[in-house]
């Protein structure tokens, strides 16, 4: 069976409650139906511990995490 995709896009990895709200979005898919991204528009510049925390939760849960290349630099195409 062809899984499909479902993607969200943030603008950052905040400290917020918009990367919570998402995972426990994504995490109530079935990971046998849906293959599941998340695109982050901007790299993280300050606490790194805690943003690299969540992003490494995103990753246990079977979502693929995307940031882009640079820290100016925001994803403009989507594959």
């Amino acid at each position: 069976m062809h899984k499909l995709g479902v993607a969200h896009v943030i603008n950052s990895m905040g400290l917020g409650g918009v990367a919570p709200v998402v995972y426990h979005l994504l995490r109530t898919l079935p990971p046998e139906e849906y293959e599941l991204f998340l695109y982050v528009l901007r790299q993280p510049t300050d606490h790194a511990a805690v943003r690299e925390e969540q992003t490494e939760r995103f990753r246990q849960a079977g979502v693929d995490v995307s940031f882009p290349d640079r820290d100016d630099k925001k994803f403009y195409v989507v594959g």
